[in-house]
């Protein structure tokens, strides 16, 4: 299948807005970092430690305590893709997960996080090489390049990680992070050109 990545990343920017409007009742957490905590850990454990197969990580997707969405839902979430889509409340946040039929993992909390807070966490945790930052209108995304071990002692998994922040004041508890192998993106860059 083949798959615009531009127009896939800023499909998911549109999503984020989207799921910030859906979701957007909740309640406000005072302990410092918790849901920062929270979203990142569920990024690294789905999309970054499976990022060469993410059909792997469904075991621990249904471990982990996340609903799956109904299709019609899942549809216009991932659209133009194809695949599947969760929904979650843990402790400290809520989140939606996505996960596409072309192999990319995406992982939004429209609420009650700090955008900026997880980047540092995922900074921090994985050094990744920053590829590029954008500011598109409302948003600001970071394009970086991650190696990460196989949740199963696979080949380290290269990622391209796209992360974005709303800038909205209104808005500015809110992240999305998509995660695709390096492989996949290439031979998609090359489709492109």
């Amino acid at each position: 299948m083949k798959i615009n990545i531009t127009r896939f990343f800023r499909t998911r920017a549109f999503i984020f807005l989207t799921t910030i409007f859906l979701f957007s009742s909740g309640n406000s957490y005072a302990e410092e970092n918790k849901a920062e905590q929270e979203v990142y850990a569920q990024f690294e454990s789905i999309c970054l430690s499976f990022v060469n197969d993410y059909s792997r990580s469904l075991p621990v997707v249904e471990s982990l305590g996340y609903k799956q969405l109904d299709t019609d839902i899942a549809q216009k979430l991932l659209y133009p893709q194809t695949g599947k889509a969760w929904f979650m409340e843990g402790e400290f946040s809520k989140t939606i997960l996505m996960i596409s039929d072309s192999g990319s993992c995406s992982i939004s909390s429209p609420k009650n996080v700090s955008g900026t807070a997880v980047l540092e966490i995922f900074t921090q945790k994985t050094n990744p090489t920053l590829q590029s930052k954008e500011n598109l209108g409302s948003q600001e995304q970071y394009f970086f390049k991650v190696s990460f071990p196989d949740a199963l002692g696979q080949d380290d998994g290269k990622a391209i990680v796209m992360i974005t922040l709303s800038t909205l004041s209104n808005y500015s508890d809110s992240i999305i992070l998509n995660s695709v192998s390096e492989q996949s993106f290439q031979e998609q860059k090359q489709i492109e050109e």
